[in-house]
């Protein structure tokens, strides 16, 4: 069970630092106007969300089913989710940062909403 929390815990700590590294340095960067380029900043944070999390899911599912962690594993699936959402979130969360949109609730309301668009496109693909 403790490899599984570390393997949540290292990349959200590594998104953690890198949308503070995203948010200070969109104070010195042009903002964003273009709606095609935020279309394709959405389109791509998903893609990198779906493929995130289909990786780490799997992951997790093998390291689960080699340490025997049962029930507890079923959190950190829905955990290793929302990580992964977060991860693509960065893409347009940087967009609005240029924009001087720097909330850190649009980053975790994105991630959230990419988080339930992964859970209905895995329903579809399954």
């Amino acid at each position: 069970m403790v490899k599984l929390i570390i393997t949540l815990l290292l990349p959200l700590l590594a998104v953690l630092w890198l949308m503070y590294v995203i948010k200070r340095k969109a104070k010195h960067q042009p903002a964003v106007n273009n709606i095609g380029a935020m279309l394709i900043f959405w389109i791509v944070g998903f893609l990198v969300t779906w493929l995130f999390g289909t990786y780490l899911g799997l992951y997790l599912m093998g390291l689960a089913t080699e340490t025997g962690a049962g029930d507890g594993a079923k959190v950190l699936f829905i955990g290793s989710v929302y990580i992964s959402a977060l991860w693509g979130a960065l893409f347009p969360y940087r967009a609005y940062a240029r924009s001087g949109k720097d909330s850190v609730w649009i980053w975790l309301g994105t991630g959230l909403l990419y988080s339930l668009l992964f859970y209905l496109s895995t329903m579809f693909v399954r």
